[in-house]
């Protein structure tokens, strides 16, 4: 009959010492009966209860070998450290029923599945452990909702810019800002992804620099950093992992922020613009999305075409309207267009026009405007919590004062999107000759985040004369965004 010996601690703070000392006992145990040979399994720093999401790889092992007989006898410290959840012990009841399993706990001793009054008593034992598992769900649920309520931290694994709750982190957090900078100019959070991972930038929780969009992009858009208390809805899914809601701000926070709340309401609505997982278009070109076609209004596409001139074997690389989905009649050279457009770009955005629209937004003041009349929304969705939590607003009363309020936070934050439309010419409006210094040196997502800014849409005319698709500026019209 072999013998394991099942291990495990919800939060281990002292380095392994506590699973050790319940190996110690159960192998002690064990040693006196003379059960051998002994296989150990150990989930450390692993809860078993049902509000845990991490997995316990050793339980299953151990449950996996006791099914297929490799295991007889399971020995543990104590039966809480076996399971907390009544399905689970289920199933150690029909493996006890069919005569696979004996459980044995050094503290509360033989413990017979096989027989009524074991099952009964193990239930009994499981059932509580559960319910502490409530109550305790229920207290630090509590705990953290006051701790948003009152603008302190409210748990929660250390969060990268930060030493602590209150606490920034000076060397992450200037990595931090200078991402938000980055990404406000035109950079793809994939480009923000590949810098991380080749600085070295790690990970709080892992130490390591493996960083994805997906959790770039959850850093980027954490109210922490600007100040605030913000709360991410969890979306769990029956089949495969979970995953977040966009975070909701709940109001100002007592830590200082490392980037300025103006700045991150920005890049929140250049996030949003980019869609809900921040994604770009996979194959994507330096007009990609702006060109329409003349005669139907489709979008156009960039590919290569082959020259049908005798002498020119080359390929080139053309502008069309697709054929099948739509008409398929315009096509224009590519090197040519996007040349007109660049070149059109550039001396707009050298125009006094151009510079008195992007820096109104910033020297005007309309930014901190903005941010001065979220703030005070803040504060009136928090004087309407303690009302309604002291008795003094009814439910209905404050659940419509709470939808007015995030009705005006949302209209607010529109007009932060209409800014983030032209922050990518922050860097270049009122410095005549800078955008077209830096051109050379933009990436292609910042050179279509500039395009994007002044430009509505191109429309491509058809040409008069019919033939290979050749670059006539005559039949480009460009529509400016103001």
């Amino acid at each position: 009959m072999t013998t394991a010996i099942y291990a495990r601690i919800s939060l281990d703070r002292q380095d392994g010492a506590g699973v050790s000392r319940q190996l110690e006992d159960c192998r002690s145990l064990a040693s006196r009966n003379g059960w051998k040979p002994v296989t150990e399994y150990v989930d450390n720093d692993i809860s078993a209860s049902r509000y845990s999401r991490k997995p316990r790889p050793a339980y299953r092992a151990m449950l996996e070998a006791t099914g297929s007989g490799e295991v007889s006898r399971v020995v543990v410290y104590h039966i809480d450290r076996l399971y907390r959840q009544p399905r689970e012990l289920e199933d150690w009841i029909d493996l006890a029923d069919q005569g696979r399993v004996q459980v044995v706990s050094v503290h509360s001793g033989d413990i017979d599945l096989a027989n009524s009054d074991g099952r009964a008593m193990a239930r009994v034992l499981v059932a509580m452990a559960a319910k502490e598992s409530d109550d305790k769900s229920r207290r630090i649920k509590r705990a953290k909702q006051q701790a948003r309520e009152q603008g302190r931290p409210h748990g929660g694994p250390r969060a990268l810019g930060w030493i602590d709750g209150m606490t920034p982190e000076p060397m992450e957090a200037a990595v931090i800002r200078e991402a938000v900078e980055a990404l406000l100019a035109g950079t793809s959070m994939s480009d923000i992804t590949r810098q991380w991972n080749t600085a070295g930038v790690r990970q709080p929780q892992t130490g390591q620099a493996k960083w994805t969009p997906a959790n770039v992009r959850q850093i980027m858009a954490n109210p922490r950093h600007a100040g605030l208390v913000g709360f991410r809805a969890e979306i769990r899914a029956r089949n495969g992992p979970s995953s977040y809601a966009r975070p909701v701000v709940l109001g100002t926070a007592r830590w200082p922020a490392i980037v300025p709340r103006e700045r991150w309401e920005l890049l929140q609505a250049v996030l949003l613009e980019r869609g809900a997982a921040g994604r770009m278009p996979r194959r994507r070109s330096l007009l990609t999305g702006l060109l329409e076609c003349g005669s139907c209004g489709a979008t156009m596409v960039r590919s290569g075409g082959h020259s049908r001139a005798r002498l020119e074997a080359a390929a080139t690389k053309v502008w069309r309207c697709p054929s099948g989905r739509a008409c398929g009649r315009v096509s224009i050279d590519a090197v040519g267009l996007e040349s007109l457009v660049t070149e059109a770009t550039i001396r707009v955005a050298d125009t006094m026009d151009l510079a008195s629209m992007v820096t109104g937004q910033w020297q005007g003041g309309a930014a901190t405007d903005l941010v001065a009349k979220l703030e005070e929304l803040d504060r009136r969705l928090d004087a309407a919590a303690e009302s309604y939590a002291q008795g003094r607003l009814p439910p209905r009363a404050f659940e419509r004062a709470t939808a007015i309020i995030q009705h005006e936070q949302q209209r607010l934050r529109k007009q932060f999107g209409q800014m983030a439309a032209v922050s990518a010419l922050d860097a270049y409006a009122t410095r005549p000759g800078m955008l077209r210094d830096n051109w050379p040196r933009l990436s292609l997502d910042q050179r279509r985040a500039v395009l994007s800014a002044v430009i509505k849409r191109i429309v491509v005319n058809r040409a008069i004369v019919r033939g290979r698709p050749r670059f006539d500026p005559e039949r480009v019209s460009i529509e400016w965004r103001f």
